[in-house]
């Protein structure tokens, strides 16, 4: 409606109803100040400006028409008909319709938020760089890391450094220092020093493994958590080592493959693989798959043995109460009177037995079937007779600590 030029400075002042259009954009707004010797326009007072599908609002604006570049400062917000940008200070090119963000800025979808305090995106392929504080949740799970990628026709994230991956559902978070998320496959992995924190009412679980992954059904519910290579937890009540761990969270059930082995009180267990199901955050049963070997220390360098095919153990409020050992059991168990006095070495052969548990430690056996056993003094036993054929004592491999979890697997 009106336009004041000044000749020798080359600025014009337009104001009201103020129209600013090329081939790339439009830009409507109260009062424009255009600035020839620059090929700049701006304003201060709010603009609009729409390109293609993207309409953006912002109360003040610098427009480079040579150039084609805009930048946008206080309150901005940037309209997709797939998302919403929210920042501080945009900076956007008409040709490239790429969109960088500076200061807190926030992107709303229906799939998703994302949240930076840097980055770009590009507007045209729908694929994006954030820095600086960056997060991404769609309620259900969160991803924080130093830098994310992310592409929105894939719905694919990728995130660098200081990785987080919040479950809220399922009340866990996995650590590392880099990880993907697969959105629509429902599926993400981290590894780099990737390690987790599951929480429950009764106690925390640490679990680190050279790589983590967790599978999502349609409704973006945990399925699956699986751990691979290395993989050890760390709980105060009982912990373990494996080189495969997997999760179901459907029926809560842990199960543990290739040279696993689990820790409680003073009893050690292992197998081919491992078994063990938790109800209310608690330690419910366990099953020992094939070859099982479970030791359980009775004094320095004496210990209780018990080996069998397989073995199921059942728990009370987390504590080990009994075990049912099934086809071709041994044991040698170390007899006590009631004052701990010991009476003699006890081996025998069974082919199934029960094994009776006090305070963490064995306080009975009973074999059910076809028992063949002696009770010998100890000094009539060499010491190689003390132990089954198998035994392997792991304690080194064993966490005291969650930190211990980073610890080397070795034997």
């Amino acid at each position: 409606d009106k336009l004041l030029y000044d000749g020798k400075t080359k600025i014009s002042v337009i104001t009201d109803n103020v129209s600013l259009a090329d081939p790339q954009v439009t830009l409507t707004t109260d009062k424009l100040i255009y600035d020839g010797n620059k090929d700049m326009a701006s304003y201060i007072t709010w603009g609009e400006i729409v390109s293609k599908s993207n309409v953006l609002v912002s109360k003040k604006g610098y427009y480079y028409t040579h150039d084609k570049h805009f930048i946008f400062h206080d309150e901005v917000v940037l309209e997709n008909p797939q998302y919403t940008i929210f920042t501080d200070t945009l900076h956007y090119n008409t040709i490239t319709e790429i969109a960088f963000l500076y200061g807190p800025s926030v992107i709303r979808s229906d799939e998703n938020t994302i949240y930076c305090e840097r980055g770009w995106y590009d507007t045209q392929k729908d694929i994006a760089s954030f820095m600086k504080r960056a997060w991404l949740t769609n309620n259900e799970h969160k991803i924080v890391g130093d830098s994310l990628y992310y592409d929105r026709n894939l719905s694919y994230g990728r995130a660098y450094r200081n990785v987080e991956i919040h479950d809220t559902l399922n009340n866990f978070t996995v650590y590392g220092h880099f990880g993907e998320y697969f959105e629509d496959n429902g599926r993400s992995f981290i590894t780099d020093s990737a390690y987790a924190v599951m929480v429950d009412n009764a106690d925390s679980l640490f679990l680190h493994a050279d790589s983590l992954h967790i599978t999502f059904d349609t409704l973006q519910q945990g399925k699956l958590f699986k751990a691979y290579h290395q993989a050890k937890f760390f709980r105060n009540d009982f912990q373990g080592a494996a080189d495969s761990i997997i999760y179901n969270f459907s029926d809560s059930t842990v199960k543990m493959y290739h040279a696993p082995v689990i820790w409680f009180d003073d009893t050690e267990a292992i197998a081919d693989s491992i078994t063990l199901l938790f109800k209310d955050g608690q330690l419910f049963r366990m099953f020992l798959h094939s070859a099982s070997f479970i030791i359980s220390s009775d004094a320095p360098q004496k210990y209780n043995q018990i080996k069998g095919k397989n073995v199921t153990g059942f728990f009370n409020d987390g504590i080990l109460k009994k075990m049912y050992v099934e086809s071709n059991s041994e044991t040698i168990y170390y007899v006590r009177d009631e004052h701990e006095a010991l009476v003699g070495i006890n081996k025998a052969v069974s082919t199934s037995l029960r094994i009776e548990f006090e305070d963490g430690t064995v306080s009975g056996i009973v074999f059910l079937e076809k028992p063949v056993g002696t009770i010998f003094p100890e000094k009539e036993l060499r010491e190689s007779e003390r132990y089954l054929k198998g035994f392997s004592l792991r304690t080194k491999e064993r966490p005291l600590t969650k930190e211990d979890i980073f610890k080397s697997s070795a034997k």
